[in-house]
C-alpha cells in the first residue's frame, strides 16, 4: 500500500539526475577541510599527510581524515562561511591542505571486519565512530530502522544512484546497522515512481525475514525524518538513516575505510549541466564548477537542495559531511515586499497543516505565545510555503526567525 502525506509537492523527474551514474571528482589542487566550532587539529603547518591520515576532530568529536595526500599549508579560522553581523560570529577552525600531485593508493587504516556478524555491537559502534561517521559507541536500541531511499528535493539524486549501482552493499550496511541497534525490523523506503528499483530490491531481499520495502508517494518533503516516522506509528522506537550513511558504514566496517568523501548532485543551471559526483571533503564550489566565480555577479551558490539548501556568498565554501547538493543558479528572482493576500496557498501545501501566513504575522508582532500556540515548533522548514506564495513573501525566513526567538536567540 502506497503511503502519502498531507500537502506537499511532486517535482517532475527532469529536475533530478536519476539516470546519471556516479562519477569520481577530478583531483583538486587544495582542500579546505572544516573542523568548525569546537574542532581540534592534530596537524601543524608544514606537516605532510598521506591519504586517510587522521588530521583532527570535528565539532562532534568525530575523527577527521585527509581525503588526499599533501602538505598542511595553515590551520586557522575560515573567513568566508556566511555573511553575519560582526558580533554574531563563532570560530570555524579549518585545515588548509595543498594537495600533492603524486597520489598513491591509500592503504587500509582501520581493521576490516568482513565477518561483521561475529563482532559485538560495541565493536561495530566504535568502528563507525572511528571512521568519522557517527558517534555510536553506546548505540541505543531501536525496534525499527527506516532506510531513506527517497530523493524528493531537486536536484539531489544520490540515494537513487546508490540503489541502482550498489544495492548489495547497501543491504550489508543495513544488516550492520540492525545489529548495532538490536533492531527487529528494517524498512527500505522507495518512491512509487521507481517501480524497477522496488522490484529489484524486493528480489534481493527475498531471503530477508526482517528487512522489506515500503512504498511512498513521491511528494516533497515526504523524506523528512519526522514524516517518515509518522508512517510507522506502531513502533516504540525508530531511527532514520540515509542511504549514503549506510554505504559509508558498510565501507568502514567491511573494508576498513574512513569517511573522506561525499556523494553530491552538482547542478549548474547557467549551463544546464548536472552530474552525481563523489567529491573529496573540503573541495570548494569554485573547484567543483572549474571557473573563477568571483567574476559572476548575478548567480546564487547553494550547498544542499533547492528548497532547504544554504545559500553562500563565497565560492570558497567547502563541501562538508552534511552536503548532498552543490548548485549554481541564476539569481534573477526578485522578492517583492508585498502584503499577504490571505489566499491560503501556503496553508494548503503545508505538510504539517500549519498556517504559515498567520505564523508570519505573529512573528512580525513579536508575540511568542501566539506563534508558539500556532504550532511554530512543528514546522519542518521545507520551504514550500515561500515557494507557492504569489506575493513572494519571505515566509520561511520569518519562521526561522521565530524559532530563534523561541530558543532565546
Amino acid at each position: 500500500m502506497k503511503k502519502s502525506i498531507t500537502g506537499g509537492w511532486h517535482w517532475p523527474a527532469k529536475m533530478f539526475c536519476y539516470k546519471k551514474p556516479i562519477e569520481n571528482s577530478d583531483r583538486p589542487d587544495f582542500l579546505t577541510i572544516p573542523l568548525w566550532r569546537g574542532g581540534k587539529a592534530s596537524v601543524f603547518p608544514g606537516d605532510w599527510v598521506h591519504a586517510y591520515d587522521a588530521i583532527g576532530y570535528d565539532s562532534k568529536g568525530l575523527p577527521v581524515y585527509a581525503p588526499l595526500a599533501g602538505q598542511v599549508e595553515r590551520v586557522e579560522d575560515f573567513p568566508d562561511l556566511v555573511a553575519r553581523p560582526r558580533n554574531f560570529d563563532f570560530p570555524r577552525l579549518t585545515i588548509y591542505l595543498q594537495v600533492s600531485q603524486a597520489q598513491h593508493q591509500p592503504s587500509v587504516v582501520l581493521e576490516a571486519f568482513p565477518r561483521f556478524w561475529e563482532r559485538t555491537r560495541g565493536d561495530l559502534g566504535h568502528r563507525i565512530w572511528e571512521a568519522g561517521i557517527r558517534d555510536l559507541q553506546e548505540p541505543p536500541d531501536a525496534e525499527l530502522l527506516i532506510f531513506n531511499g527517497l530523493n524528493l528535493e531537486p536536484p539531489v539524486s544520490g540515494s537513487i544512484r546508490l540503489l541502482r549501482e550498489t544495492p548489495e552493499s547497501l543491504i550489508e550496511g543495513m544488516r550492520i546497522m540492525m545489529q548495532v541497534h538490536r533492531s527487529v525490523r528494517g524498512r527500505v523506503v522507495i518512491s512509487s515512481d521507481m517501480p524497477d528499483l522496488i522490484e529489484r530490491m524486493r528480489a534481493l531481499l527475498t531471503s530477508a525475514v526482517n528487512i522489506s520495502v515500503d512504498i511512498m508517494d513521491p511528494k516533497y518533503p515526504q523524506g523528512h525524518d519526522s514524516l517518515l516516522k509518522d508512517n510507522f506509528p506502531g513502533s516504540q522506537s525508530s531511527r532514520v538513516y540515509g542511504l549514503e550513511e549506510v554505504w559509508n558504514i558498510r565501507q568502514a566496517v567491511i573494508e576498513g575505510l574512513p569517511m573522506v568523501s561525499k556523494l553530491c548532485t552538482v547542478w549548474d543551471q547557467t549551463s544546464g549541466q548536472s552530474a552525481n559526483i563523489r567529491l573529496p571533503l573540503g573541495i570548494n564550489m569554485e573547484q567543483i564548477f572549474k571557473r573563477d566565480l568571483s567574476r559572476y555577479r548575478k548567480i546564487k551558490l547553494i550547498l544542499g537542495g533547492l528548497m532547504t539548501g544554504q545559500s553562500y556568498y563565497s565560492p570558497k565554501m567547502p563541501v562538508t559531511p552534511d552536503t548532498d547538493g552543490v548548485i549554481m543558479m541564476k539569481d534573477d528572482v526578485s522578492w517583492e515586499n508585498n502584503l499577504c493576500s490571505n489566499c491560503g496557498e501556503c496553508a494548503n501545501i503545508c505538510p504539517r497543516n500549519l498556517s504559515p501566513h498567520c505564523l508570519y504575522a505573529a512573528v512580525g508582532s513579536g508575540e511568542i505565545k501566539k506563534y508558539s500556540a500556532l504550532g511554530l515548533g512543528k514546522c519542518l522548514e521545507c520551504g514550500l510555503c515561500s515557494f507557492v506564495c504569489p506575493s513572494r513573501i519571505h515566509l520561511l525566513h520569518q519562521i526561522k526567525v521565530g524559532k530563534t526567538m523561541m530558543k532565546g536567540g
